[in-house]
């Protein structure tokens, strides 16, 4: 279980978009296409944390997330959202033990692509590269394999394994829809291929 822990943190997190928030509006009810005032909706604090972090505006998002966890503890999208925030400020205890509580929650292979990211993030890439390879993403949704894919793809780069870093980008790179950030990763790799 804490090798599990130790594994995984980004998937997620890269995986939210503006076509899941679009999702989850769809579940609570509320229909854009048929909206006129497309300012009227109600955007949960987790969306503006969510609108905050793509925009690197990390601190601010951490200090939003932490409220949501507050009132929310065991959120494993807020969980990881805010993981994957501590790791830009370098506060790796912080996201790990958001890990932790992602697990808690029982989303435990989240929970170890989010260990992935921490561990990377730490320097732990070995490590970081054995955890990627012992989790399965294949019964997560097509956004999570994305971002596992995409933390798998880095802590194999970061450890050294280039055939498999580009076997794994390319995978995540073949489906529709791929985030900005997922590309911009696989394009850095490649760069650094380019002696």
């Amino acid at each position: 279980m804490r090798r599990l822990v130790a594994g995984v943190l980004c998937l997620m997190v890269a995986g939210l978009s503006p076509a899941g928030d679009l999702m989850a509006d769809a579940a609570h009810g509320h229909d854009h296409h048929h909206s006129h005032d497309r300012t009227a909706r109600v955007v949960s604090p987790l969306q503006r944390a969510r609108h905050l972090q793509r925009h690197h505006e990390f601190e601010r998002a951490a200090e939003l997330l932490a409220e949501v966890i507050e009132n929310e503890p065991f959120n494993r999208e807020a969980q990881l959202l805010y993981a994957d925030v501590l790791l830009h400020d370098a506060r790796i205890d912080e996201a790990r033990a958001a890990c932790v509580r992602v697990a808690l929650a029982g989303a435990h292979v989240l929970a170890g692509y989010c260990s992935v990211q921490v561990l990377t993030a730490s320097g732990e890439h070995d490590r970081a590269f054995a955890a990627a390879t012992s989790l399965e993403f294949n019964q997560l949704s097509e956004e999570a394999q994305i971002w596992a894919l995409e933390i798998s793809a880095v802590a194999a780069w970061k450890a050294g394994q280039l055939q498999t870093a580009d076997q794994w980008f390319r995978k995540a790179a073949a489906y529709p829809n791929v985030p900005h950030s997922t590309e911009h990763a696989y394009n850095e790799f490649r760069a650094s291929l380019v002696y």
